[in-house]
């Protein structure tokens, strides 16, 4: 080997470590899509179009654009994104300008929530906010905001389940910050005769078994998940214990 072929592959080495030490510089979670200079992203307009004909110069215009979310790799992305606007607009005017009390221990909150991906129905909180973009003020006025908007298009554009994997990338759904539908366990206390789990919501539920009963970690868990997707709620969790486990 000469002198210039291993001048030459000194220079390809360290051109491969620079790339490396570059990736290892990335953070660990990916954050939204970003172009590159001189690449063409879309974005929507404020009459509600959605438009590609714009390229990435990192100036005033890209940044704020990025800073709300309104930079899309992709048509179908920014498609994505007005339908998922709509569809809030749709709620808010179906919510009929209620705004929830959270001071108000008595006060039911009712929301829409999706069951397994699959079933969209009306529930309701009264102490604890779940994060839902709209809120109603009663079970009629969540009920007919679903079959006026249509059961399909929340699953689709307000709960994002069903196609969403293939239509928005990653990077799209990195950017909308958008976690799993149901919280994870962060922390489980295990203290017969209670099980305590708290959640990446902040969020916590406690279940505690009864005094003729014999203590399970197991089951404590278990009815914790139960308890959770029914909204932390223990009537409810008592009544479908009783419903189906009761003789």
């Amino acid at each position: 080997m000469t002198k210039t072929e291993m001048l030459d592959k000194i220079n390809a080495l360290e051109t491969e470590i620079a790339n490396l030490r570059a990736e290892l510089e990335k953070p660990d979670t990916p954050g939204p899509w970003v172009p590159e200079k001189g690449e063409k992203f879309w974005l929507i307009y404020n009459f509600g179009a959605v438009n590609g004909q714009y390229q990435w110069d990192n100036d005033a215009f890209d940044r704020g654009k990025l800073s709300i979310g309104n930079i899309f790799r992709t048509r179908e992305d920014a498609e994505f994104m007005l339908e998922r606007l709509k569809v809030l607009a749709e709620l808010r005017r179906l919510a009929k300008g209620f705004v929830p009390d959270w001071g108000n221990k008595h006060q039911n909150k009712w929301l829409l929530v999706c069951w397994d991906g699959s079933i969209v129905r009306a529930d309701f909180t009264a102490t604890c906010s779940y994060g839902a973009p709209v809120y109603f003020q009663s079970r009629e006025d969540a009920q007919a905001a679903i079959e006026a908007v249509g059961a399909e298009r929340l699953k689709k554009y307000y709960f994002m389940v069903g196609e969403l994997g293939s239509i928005v990338d990653k990077g799209f759904m990195d950017g909308l910050g958008v976690d799993r539908l149901f919280p994870s366990a962060q922390k489980v206390i295990f203290h017969d005769p209670a099980t305590i789990v708290y959640w990446s919501d902040d969020t916590k539920t406690m279940v505690k078994c009864s005094e003729n009963d014999v203590y399970s970690k197991e089951t404590g868990l278990a009815l914790c998940y139960m308890k959770r997707a029914l909204l932390n709620s223990s009537r409810k969790l008592n009544d479908e214990l009783r419903k189906w486990c009761e003789e």
